[in-house]
């Protein structure tokens, strides 16, 4: 049976798991990344500092399991990009995350081509999308060796390949929604036109090999973090949906073998056997980081002690967060009587009013909402989505669904005749769901009240490539 090394790149850490051949966590191992914030806007990190990370838990994951692993699968959070050389992979520049806005004045110069973009890629023009980021690099950093997406970068470290997946490439601006592959126009409109572009390779590929960890294996399974998501939920029928609650929330839906194009932006979720299979992306901008605030200012001791300080009502206060940049957080309702408790139900609940609305705006009906990530931990936050969006809410059973659905793809490469029905029967069974103790009326009360403290901060569903 196939042993897996799954390693995932977050923004804030790299995580390595050794998953047996029944999709069970024989071993795991967690190494956190510094992250530099600058005056002008800039978040980097030093992308050495990440390949001694991904080596180090990667091998301690190794040891702790005590076996030999098979194949190595890779999933990335997206949107950090950097300049190396590609002769011998040596790091030319920091890595410039997905949260930096130094893009933003790019982005504000194309801002005639964003039509164009729209069209030709299913997404939006934003500062936290690849190709803007690419163009600052040129333009302020380096015009030496080749600049891509850390993805990329890492797979030249594991297997000296120049390569990124389809699901990945899909996201950065530069990819055509229709075809999937790189499109000259959209190179030439960022000033990206004569720069080489890595291979584009399918999420069921083996990739090369890589003898990082030990023996030489092969290095399969490459993907975004939040459509690996989808596939451990096991969302594998157009309609179905999985919302990832991070330091923001991200809804994934997938679409199945048709784009769509207009208000709902979408792109690739996955290339698996030669056909591709499209998602729907809407994010909610704060969620877990909306309450690392209620730590900064007191209201809450710890974001996982979220339960202990939650009232079971946030009574009359609304928390609208924020959407986007231009629009802040909004806090209403308040008054004298108002408690500590009350405020953060009200923050938990308006995380879930948020995301609630993304899921009216797309049109979804599921029976049950599928959900992970860390504040799934929260009987709260769960109880919250389930009743304003009066559904049951089923969280993920495991710690790692990022790096099972990696697992996944990684099995599929390696077995020809494998099948997704198959592979993800393997992820662990689904946990019992939350069902909604409000009212229908409840519900409509205090989506409308915070839809009126929303006033026009709308959620928009939005390309985002991790929350």
């Amino acid at each position: 049976m196939t042993t897996v090394l799954a390693i995932e790149q977050a923004a804030t850490a790299t995580k390595a798991v050794v998953i047996g051949g029944t999709g069970r966590v024989l071993a795991h191992s967690t190494v956190r990344v510094t992250t530099r914030t600058l005056a002008d806007g800039g978040m980097e990190q030093d992308p050495v500092e990440i390949w001694h990370g991904v080596r180090a838990a990667a091998r301690k994951a190794i040891g702790q399991a005590g076996r030999r692993i098979d194949v190595v699968a890779l999933a990335t959070g997206g949107g950090s990009v950097l300049a190396f050389d590609p002769a011998s992979g040596k790091p030319l520049s920091p890595v410039i995350t997905r949260q930096d806005r130094r893009a933003a004045g790019i982005c504000q110069e194309l801002a005639s081509h964003a039509e164009t973009i729209a069209e030709a890629t299913g997404l939006r023009l934003s500062p936290q999308s690849t190709a803007p980021k690419l163009t600052w690099l040129r333009e302020n950093l380096t015009r030496d060796g080749v600049v891509a997406g850390l993805d990329a970068w890492l797979l030249h470290q594991l297997t000296g390949q120049y390569a990124t997946d389809a699901a990945t490439a899909s996201r950065s601006l530069l990819v055509d929604l229709d075809s999937g592959t790189w499109d000259p126009r959209l190179a030439a409109v960022f000033g990206l036109g004569h720069e080489p572009m890595a291979r584009i390779v399918a999420n069921d590929e083996v990739v090369g090999e890589a003898d990082a960890f030990g023996p030489r294996v092969p290095v399969a399974g490459v993907i975004l973090d939040a459509p690996a998501a989808l596939l451990a939920q096991r969302c594998l029928n157009p309609g179905a949906v999985n919302v990832t609650y991070g330091a923001g929330a991200l809804l994934l839906t997938n679409l199945g073998a048709r784009p769509t194009r207009g208000e709902l932006t979408c792109s690739t979720a996955w290339r698996i056997k030669g056909a591709r299979t499209f998602c729907l992306d809407g994010q909610v901008a704060a969620a877990s980081s909306a309450l690392s605030w209620l730590v900064k200012v007191g209201v809450l001791d710890r974001v996982d002690a979220l339960d202990d300080s939650c009232a079971k009502n946030p009574g009359g206060t609304v928390f609208v967060p924020r959407f986007d940049e231009e629009g802040g957080a909004r806090l209403a309702g308040v008054d004298l009587s108002t408690t500590g408790e009350q405020i953060v139900s009200a923050v938990v609940y308006g995380i879930a009013a948020a995301v609630a609305d993304l899921y009216d705006l797309a049109g979804l009906k599921e029976d049950v909402l599928r959900v992970d990530g860390g504040l799934t931990k929260s009987a709260c936050m769960l109880q919250a989505q389930a009743d304003l969006l009066q559904i049951p809410v089923a969280a993920y059973p495991g710690a790692y669904p990022t790096a099972q659905g990696a697992g996944v793809l990684s099995r599929l490469a390696l077995d020809r005749t494998a099948t997704l029905e198959r592979e993800t029967q393997a992820a662990p069974a689904q946990a019992k769901p939350v069902r909604p103790k409000w009212s229908a009326d409840q519900a409509t009360a205090y989506r409308d009240r915070w839809r009126e403290a929303a006033g026009g901060l709308r959620p928009a569903l939005v390309m985002s490539a991790a929350a």
